[in-house]
């Protein structure tokens, strides 16, 4: 179930790389959930063209998944079929991770197959051509070694073939909604009977609700961090932009106290999110 923290964190990673009009989109899908096209322009109440440009750029980094399924139209026409957007929350929280899994296979494997997964990772989807071209060299020896490394990351499945385009989902016959109907209803209570006599129930702690409370805060602390970060960025640009040499007494200390708060922010943020995937059973 969403929550308000994670929402605001999400989008607030996707409007950080992406912009605005890509966030309002993402953030559509995260409260609505699953969409069409024609209810997202309704939602959002943009321009039909610049919510599919929205829709291709969350596509292109696998954080929106569009898949055709079949609907029911009325009695006497034939079904149509439809496409539909869901959002991949857990992907879009992925990019608080990037460093980490750029250090993860640089450690592992080489240098090469860290390029490669960071090539992945900045533009989403890459066909193998593609990941080629992004060598600094077009000299065989360079080709064939990254194609070896890129052959390291499929065998320890640190990257992935990417899902159809839109695939298609089967509607359920008539005997599976029947079936989950029954068992729902079985599920609904629990009785023991002690001998003959008695009869009672158990009841136990909704441990999922206390669990979301939890990650809802998590979520909270992760925005503030994220915010904080872009904040005090944002107040320094005129110290960020200046050359090195320029940067004496005053103007230096101001660095100073920035790369500081940065590495505080920063490195408090990566610790929180590694409780996060310990929490969500990463």
């Amino acid at each position: 179930m969403a929550t308000q923290y994670d929402i605001q964190l999400a989008v607030h990673l996707i409007s950080s790389h992406f912009g605005n009009l890509v966030a309002k989109v993402c953030d559509c899908l995260l409260r609505k959930g699953t969409l069409t096209l024609a209810n997202i322009i309704r939602f959002t109440e943009l321009p039909s063209q610049q919510v599919k440009s929205c829709i291709l750029v969350l596509i292109q980094h696998n954080y929106v998944q569009a898949y055709a399924m079949q609907q029911e139209v009325g009695f006497g026409e034939a079904p149509r079929v439809i496409t539909q957007y869901t959002v991949l929350f857990y992907n879009i929280l992925h990019r608080l991770r990037f460093a980490k899994f750029l250090a993860i296979v640089s450690e592992e494997l080489d240098k090469e197959c860290e390029e490669i997964l960071e090539g992945l990772l900045q533009h989403g989807r890459l066909t193998p051509e593609q990941i080629l071209d992004r060598a600094k060299s077009n000299q065989s020896g360079v080709q064939d070694s990254l194609r070896e490394s890129f052959i390291k990351l499929v065998r320890v499945r640190f990257v992935e073939r990417c899902p159809a385009p839109e695939p298609f989902l089967a509607p359920q016959s008539k005997e599976e909604t029947h079936a989950r109907k029954r068992g729902a209803k079985s599920a609904k209570k629990l009785n023991l009977h002690a001998g003959r006599q008695t009869q009672f129930q158990l009841w136990k702690v909704t441990k999922d609700t206390l669990w979301g409370h939890v990650l809802n805060e998590m979520y909270h602390s992760a925005l503030n961090l994220s915010l904080r970060v872009a904040y005090e960025l944002e107040q320094e640009q005129e110290i960020i932009q200046l050359p090195r040499e320029k940067r004496v007494g005053a103007l230096g200390s101001r660095f100073e106290r920035l790369r500081k708060v940065r590495i505080l922010l920063e490195s408090s943020l990566m610790k929180l999110d590694d409780a996060i995937m310990v929490y969500n059973d990463f």
